[in-house]
């Protein structure tokens, strides 16, 4: 069931005893009380890294900051001519917690919108040359694709002297 999104856990006993575990998992889970809930918010894919960050550090300082709320990234279900193709998923939390995990996925978000979309990293202008290993490459616009493998190099012939 984790696949799916969510996990089963069955609990059994005596009345009182199986009250008393469900509220020791919700606690754990961090959905105690009468408040817990979970949110959805639908995102473009060119924010997925930034929410994220290098080797998932953004999104694990936004899960700390939120009381180890549980924010996970996952493709969205709704047509691919939206721009929203990627959904984030908060919770299950108090409103609190879902308030201030909203709150910083908003301002990251109006964050990559000042840089046009891009954090960390630099947009190259339609046919810019840059730099790349000991050459200079051009970046036709709009291709996008495989780079084809670099055949090898035959071996060179020894010559007499």
């Amino acid at each position: 069931t984790k696949h799916l999104g969510y996990s089963l856990a069955i609990i059994t006993g005596p009345e009182k005893a199986m009250k008393v575990a469900e509220e020791l998992v919700k606690q754990r889970l961090g959905i105690a009380g009468e408040n817990a809930g979970t949110r959805e918010m639908l995102i473009a894919s060119e924010h997925v890294s930034s929410l994220i960050g290098p080797r998932g550090a953004t999104i694990t300082e936004m899960r700390l900051k939120c009381n180890n709320l549980n924010i996970e990234i996952r493709p969205s279900d709704t047509p691919e001519n939206t721009n929203a193709s990627h959904k984030v998923i908060m919770g299950p939390g108090d409103v609190s917690q879902l308030n201030m995990a909203e709150e910083l996925i908003q301002g990251r978000l109006a964050k990559n919108d000042g840089n046009n979309g891009s954090v960390g990293s630099r947009r190259f202008p339609k046919n810019e040359q840059f730099a790349w290993g000991d050459g200079e490459t051009q970046v036709p616009s709009g291709e996008v694709g495989e780079v084809p493998p670099v055949p090898p190099v035959p071996p060179v012939a020894s010559l007499p002297l």
